[in-house]
């Protein structure tokens, strides 16, 4: 039997070794399996970080862009998709410098534009600068080569479309769908029903644009401050 060792604060050896329990062994299983957890943990916050970077970065290049330096924007977002390839955010903002640098469009731009929104399809900002980007096409479409424009308008209608099933009250697509369908003439994607039922719906959405819809909707000729 094991003598008392006491010390000076009382503390009892023996008394502690005959009411402590047992400890028990960590099964090897319970062991990898916390080890495990432990791992992805770790996954999760390095991965983490490095998209809270990568994020301050774009807005980086963001900044870049509004104050004129699109040279080294997109130099910084080139280096960010060489490390991180599936940023949804860095190709939306490349697409958006190279539009800027080049304001008929690019095919470039369009590219990291589809990226954009392959890795983020549901995003209604993406969404929407898309569907005005594919209505630039179409506008210019209309001014230079009417033979390509009405399968321009067509898509770019079907874009603001898109953009309506993720947002059914944007007034801004509502416009657009207004505006396309409401002016052209039928050979080129004009459609009057079509204008009217997003007009209407329009006027229930906002008050101002709505008005515009109607507009829009009137005879030609008609006495647009009288109107207002």
């Amino acid at each position: 039997m094991k003598k008392s060792i006491s010390f000076n604060n009382g503390f009892n050896w023996q008394s502690v070794t005959k009411s402590a329990p047992k400890v028990k062994r960590i099964p090897k299983f319970q062991l990898f399996r916390t080890g495990l957890i432990l791992f992805f943990l770790l996954a999760f916050v390095s991965a983490f970080s490095a998209c809270t970077k990568n994020e301050k970065a774009v807005m980086e290049a963001y900044e870049f862009r509004m104050n004129g330096k699109v040279d080294q924007a997109v130099e910084l977002l080139e280096t960010i998709l060489k490390g991180d390839s599936t940023n949804a955010m860095a190709h939306f903002e490349l697409a958006r410098t190279l539009n800027y640098m080049n304001l008929m469009g690019s095919k470039e731009a369009d590219l990291h534009l589809k990226k954009a929104l392959e890795y983020d399809s549901a995003n209604l900002v993406y969404l929407y600068y898309n569907a005005k980007n594919c209505f630039l096409k179409a506008y210019i479409a209309l001014q230079q080569d009417e033979s390509k424009a009405k399968s321009l308008v067509e898509n770019s209608c079907n874009e603001f479309i898109k953009v309506l099933e993720q947002k059914a009250d944007y007034p801004e697509a509502l416009m657009y769908l207004v505006e396309f369908y409401g002016v052209l003439p039928e050979d080129l994607g004009g459609n009057k029903t079509k204008a009217e039922n997003y007009a209407q719906q329009l006027e229930k959405v906002d008050t101002y644009y709505g008005a515009k819809a109607r507009l829009v909707m009137l005879p030609e000729g008609t006495d647009r401050v009288k109107y207002w």
